[in-house]
């Protein structure tokens, strides 16, 4: 999905965020209206539903049920609300790395594609969901923790960050070892999945499996309509939708590991962890003299 300069001069920031989140699992007639939407959000602001539809080639209640996908109350509220980007911070599009790119332009580039992944997925990330995944983990006999390929960086980040808090957890790279360790999930156990686009399928057959078995699914993942986000009992979203030309791109990992350390820090501070609320070094005199 591509938005133009143009365009994103109309739409709100947040209303572009959620057309990425959920674009790809929009039905034909929805897509049809997410397209004029995206292609001229003018238009939209300025006509009657009758006249949308009619131009997007989609029914009044598709146009309607689109609003509702975009967190919006309907489209009277979806159309108050285009035209008011310009009193928020601008959604730059990242295009991506391309040859003949400067040196400096590709710093610029991955830098402002992670600052606006973290800045996105702040305001996405849900309190409460945290603290669900705080309360299941916390409670959790044991925990199993998957990704599949880069998703395994941090899912290892996951088992080490929170084997330190005393949490049993475990992860391994071999699939069907993993797999067999997912199989023997039970009730008061939690399978912990890792994967950005959420369609991932090994780890999505081991979180299906883990559920029949009444194991809690807790995963992290940028799409909130995705297979895996559908079968989770607590989604942690990000919001990194930018690509690096050779197709990953640091920014999704960064946000995920962003997840992690919040998932950490509110499980130290809720004090049922094996670390206190706050460890301080003793300060030597070797820390004086320097």
């Amino acid at each position: 999905m591509h938005i133009s300069k143009k365009s994103l001069e109309m739409i709100p920031h947040d209303c572009v965020v959620r057309l990425f989140s959920i674009y790809d699992t929009l039905k034909s007639a929805e897509r049809k209206a997410a397209d004029l939407l995206i292609e001229d959000p003018e238009f939209v602001r300025t006509s009657s539903i009758a006249k949308v539809a009619r131009r997007a080639q989609c029914s009044e209640p598709t146009f309607s049920r689109l609003a509702k996908k975009l967190e919006y109350t309907g489209f009277p509220e979806l159309k108050h609300e285009l035209g008011k980007a310009n009193n928020e911070r601008a959604f730059v599009f990242y295009d991506g790395i391309q040859k003949g790119d400067s040196t400096d332009e590709i710093i610029e580039k991955v830098f402002h594609s992670a600052a606006q992944g973290l800045e996105d997925t702040a305001k996405t990330l849900s309190g409460e969901k945290i603290e669900r995944a705080v309360e299941t983990l916390i409670g959790a006999r044991t925990c199993l923790v998957y990704g599949v390929g880069d998703s395994s960086v941090v899912a290892r980040a996951i088992q080490y960050k929170l084997a330190k808090l005393g949490i049993r957890i475990q992860f391994a790279e071999d699939v069907d070892f993993t797999a067999t360790m997912a199989f023997h999930l039970g009730k008061s156990d939690v399978f912990f999945a890792v994967s950005h686009s959420g369609k991932s399928d090994p780890t999505l057959r081991m979180a299906r499996r883990a559920k029949t078995n009444g194991a809690q699914v807790i995963s992290i993942t940028n799409f909130p309509a995705s297979p895996l986000a559908k079968i989770s009992d607590v989604v942690l979203l990000t919001a990194v939708f930018s690509e690096l030309v050779y197709g990953e791109n640091t920014s999704k990992r960064a946000a995920e590991m962003c997840v992690l350390e919040i998932l950490a820090e509110c499980m130290v501070l809720k004090g049922k962890t094996g670390m206190p609320p706050r460890i301080t070094r003793k300060k030597t005199n070797k820390d004086e003299k320097i």
